[in-house]
């Protein structure tokens, strides 16, 4: 994590919190600005967006500046450490790109890229760099998850409206995320069905446990639940601040708390979103009521 930085930067990073900038200030960006203004190891100083009136009333609420790329930012700010990027999925790889490129620790929102091959190519310059990169699977945070279960079925409503390959990319994504943590990487797709607007994955381990995803419309987001396949018992997510919570992990990282890992945090479940698209695009593509 620290690689290429004398001690003298390490202490100072250890004394003072480190400076941030936000990429994207739209609803999601707005969002996460409110977690990084108040975070207490790092100090929220830019906000960076194409749209520069957004970015002006987004920075001017939290008394920072506004930019419109994250070039200028890095200009103002040459102390500049690390960023949050969320942005519209099309943008995200190119910008969290840049920012690798400029010695920037980067958290970048989920899918992480707007394909699989431009996912893995921005985990290789995350090694290339020895920069710290987090894919923001907030639901990580998430506390009261249940722990251990060999088998595993999400039960998800999301907003009407989105298609199969948005509500993988986009919903269950986190519930890939915690397949691959419970399960392992190598996740088999084994069947997959859209029917009166619902979307339902079945996945297979090596070692023949498995996962169902299901995900169907609703006027709310709110219910979500884990259960064991077979068991009635359902987990319903409780009172949190997760993104809080991702943002405080991230910053262990940045700081060099904690080791940074062989592949980036999400990597695999990243890798496993879309390598699971692929295999089901024929048939979400297909999909008809």
């Amino acid at each position: 994590m620290w690689q290429g930085r004398d001690s003298a930067a390490m202490q100072s990073a250890m004394e003072a919190p480190f400076e941030t900038a936000l990429v994207g200030a739209g609803r999601f960006g707005q969002v996460h600005a409110a977690k990084l203004a108040c975070a207490a190891r790092s100090r929220l100083v830019a906000v960076i967006d194409p749209d520069v009136s957004r970015a002006e009333a987004l920075a001017q609420r939290w008394g920072v500046s506004a930019h419109a790329c994250l070039s200028d930012a890095l200009v103002r700010h040459p102390r500049l450490r690390a960023c949050a990027v969320v942005t519209p999925r099309a943008h995200l790889a190119r910008v969290a790109r840049e920012a690798l490129w400029s010695s920037l620790d980067v958290l970048v929102e989920k899918p992480g890229a707007a394909s699989g091959a431009e996912f893995a190519e921005l985990v290789t310059l995350a090694q290339a760099r020895g920069r710290a990169l987090r894919v923001g699977y907030v639901e990580r945070f998430l506390p009261g998850e249940p722990q251990g279960e060999a088998t595993l079925m999400s039960v998800r409503a999301f907003a009407v409206g989105q298609t199969p390959e948005e509500l993988l990319l986009d919903r269950l994504c986190h519930d890939v995320d915690r397949a691959v943590r419970v399960l392992g990487p190598r996740l088999a797709l084994t069947a997959v069905r859209v029917h009166r607007g619902a979307l339902r994955v079945d996945l297979a381990a090596a070692d023949g446990r498995r996962a169902r995803l299901v995900a169907w419309p609703a006027p709310s987001e709110a219910r979500r639940w884990w259960t064991p396949v077979g068991r009635s018992r359902r987990f319903s997510v409780p009172e949190a601040d997760p993104l809080a919570a991702q943002w405080q992990a991230f910053e262990t990282l940045v700081l060099g708390e904690m080791p940074q890992p062989i592949e980036p945090a999400g990597a695999e479940s990243c890798s496993a979103v879309w390598a699971l698209l692929e295999a089901a695009r024929a048939e979400l593509r297909g999909a008809r009521e």
